[in-house]
């Protein structure tokens, strides 16, 4: 997260797991990270957890592209989270593996909104971390 103070960048946070099991994400575009993640926070009641970071010259178009994309749409979850506040951005996913396909598709489409050339994801989980994060098994 250090590295990416002050940069545009498109965000992938853990919102929420449910009693299932299922974990509710949130994709998002900011300049300040460590604040974006203060008021999430607060938002929903509950501690964040910062995912992935893809730094991305017009983070906002990009993420506007992957709230609209069909590849992500399916995940739309609009319920009120923690009893305190839904969102538009948010996203239910129910394992691992969906995780990865919208952080793959994330992957394939960002050099259309940025200019650098750079490796664009700046923290990269180990799988093992993510299970744990997700607290959840294939």
């Amino acid at each position: 997260i250090e590295m990416s103070k002050n940069k545009n960048l498109v965000y992938v946070c853990k919102i929420q797991q449910l009693d299932n099991g299922n974990t509710i994400i949130k994709i998002g575009d900011t300049s300040d990270i460590e604040s974006r993640m203060k008021a999430l926070n607060s938002k929903f009641a509950c501690k964040v957890i910062v995912l992935d970071i893809f730094l991305c010259d017009n983070s906002y178009r990009f993420e506007q592209f992957l709230h609209n994309s069909p590849e992500i749409v399916k995940y739309k979850y609009t319920n009120v989270i923690n009893n305190m506040s839904s969102s538009t951005e948010t996203y239910l996913i129910n394992n691992y593996k969906q995780y990865d396909k919208i952080v793959r598709f994330i992957n394939d489409n960002i050099l259309k909104f940025t200019k650098i050339l750079c490796k664009t994801r700046v923290l990269k989980q180990t799988w093992e971390t993510r299970l744990v994060c997700f607290s959840m098994i294939d």
